[in-house]
């Protein structure tokens, strides 16, 4: 049966795993791919549809034909190919030590195991791995079955790639050559020691009568030890009041807004941030209310409702704790941040004697922000996908 899903995920899956064009090699070391006859000949021969095999006609895919050239296609976007008879840099020697088509829930899936070794040019070994790589069959054609094998081998070949740049043997031998294991696809700049950023995002604020949903914005600077940021916000709040004239007509809305700055230390744990200390926060709005036509003001109309205004500016200190999170780097350094942040305001009571009520536009502050940093000083060593 013809899944769309199905298909739409494996395509999907095959174009990640390689790339139309091979980009310039990373490095300028020759290296030679070696398979083994023996490997090259592997074949996955399919003698048609039965109750433990794929639904598709009869066929035979090349398994060691595909995988030379999964992993050439590696080879060519890290290091120069090495010319034939040439002496090479690092020898690569790879074989093909499992294929099946094994059934799953949504159909068979086409599965290849290699063995992968990597040598220097005197012949020790750098690294091993066992890349492996799964594909859906999609379709009941002869051609499907091979399409599923290759975007397989594609596949355990991106995976190769992958540890090859996570390998501290590989690092190892950069390093020996005086090359930047910076360069190698699959890695990525360390986080910076100093970084600048901006956040955005949402907040709750204890205040007034009610628990207010409010925004937040946030800019800065930071390093290992310590933070310093400029912090704004907004939200609405309500609460009851006993008005000295007239009668209410519901309660008070209290809007805030508030700009601030805060000062702290951080501990970095990986790419795990925690971060406390203190700040000072100018608090500022207005709390609105509505009069009863019943009851209005004196010297009002009596006609109808009277709203009035009762503007306040009140500077808080306050204390805060934080825990950021900036795991998702670009090759630039940049990286994608969210954090959680609490603020507890001290002295931020506002007295409104017109309305018979001491109230605090912010006791509590809960943020939740997203944000991007960008990096303002010298990095440490690059870090790989797998551990940065």
């Amino acid at each position: 049966m013809h899944r769309p899903w199905v298909t739409l995920a494996s395509l999907l899956i095959a174009a990640g795993a390689t790339s139309a064009a091979d980009p310039a090699p990373a490095y300028p070391l020759a290296m030679r791919l070696q398979l083994s006859p023996d490997a090259l000949a592997v074949r996955f021969e399919h003698e048609g549809p039965s109750v433990s095999t794929p639904p598709n006609a009869p066929c035979v895919v090349p398994i060691g034909e595909q995988s030379r050239d999964a992993y050439s296609a590696v080879v060519r976007r890290i290091f120069r190919e090495a010319a034939p008879g040439a002496v090479a840099d690092l020898v690569l020697e790879v074989s093909v030590s499992d294929v099946q088509a094994r059934p799953v829930l949504a159909g068979w899936m086409a599965v290849v195991e290699h063995k992968a070794v990597l040598e220097n040019g005197s012949g020790a070994v750098v690294a091993r791995w066992e890349p492996r790589g799964e594909a859906m069959i999609v379709g009941d054609s002869a051609e499907a079955l091979p399409a599923a094998f290759r975007r397989a081998a594609d596949l355990a070949a991106a995976q190769l790639e992958r540890d090859l740049a996570a390998s501290s043997g590989v690092k190892q031998l950069l390093a020996a050559r005086g090359l930047d294991p910076a360069l190698a696809p699959g890695h990525l700049p360390a986080r910076s020691d100093r970084v600048t950023y901006f956040d955005v995002g949402g907040a709750l604020v204890s205040g007034a009568d009610s628990m207010a949903p409010g925004v937040v914005a946030r800019a800065g600077v930071s390093n290992q030890l310590f933070m310093a940021e400029a912090v704004a916000g907004w939200w609405t709040s309500s609460f009851a009041t006993r008005p000295v004239f007239g009668s209410a007509n519901g309660e008070a809305r209290m809007d805030t807004w508030s700009a601030g700055v805060d000062v702290g230390i951080v501990r970095r744990v990986g790419t795990v941030e925690l971060r406390g200390g203190v700040g000072a926060h100018v608090l500022w709005g207005s709390a609105d209310l509505r009069y009863s036509r019943l009851q209005p003001l004196p010297g009002g109309s009596g006609t109808g409702p009277q709203e009035t205004s009762f503007p306040y500016r009140q500077l808080a200190p306050a204390v805060f704790a934080a825990i950021q999170y900036a795991d998702f780097a670009f090759a630039n350094g940049m990286r994608l941040r969210t954090g959680l942040q609490f603020r507890r305001y001290f002295g931020s009571s506002i007295d409104f004697p017109e309305l018979n009520r001491t109230v605090s536009p912010a006791e509590n502050f809960f943020g939740l922000v997203c944000g991007v940093e960008i990096p303002s000083g010298p990095r440490p060593p690059v870090a790989s996908r797998e551990g940065r």
